[in-house]
């Protein structure tokens, strides 16, 4: 959510890639635990890019419902 609330774009265009690029800034949402969401995904047992791109769709399909507006920024 972070990602997509400081990209003009959104959740629009969001990717894996831009996500861990951001993981890897420890003052960018420093209280959300990396090894958190590392950990999550492996206990899922399923890939962390995978994973994120999948939660990122996920919270496209639902903007409406949750409230995020997608292009929130800009």
């Amino acid at each position: 959510m972070a990602c997509a609330l400081v990209r003009p774009e959104g959740l629009d265009g969001l990717k894996a890639k831009i996500v861990r690029k951001k993981m890897k800034q420890k003052s960018f949402a420093a209280s959300v635990s990396r090894e958190d969401i590392v950990c999550g995904a492996d206990e899922l047992g399923v890939d962390l890019d995978e994973h994120i791109d999948f939660v990122v769709a996920a919270l496209r399909e639902e903007s409406d419902a949750t409230g995020f507006e997608p292009h929130a920024v800009g």
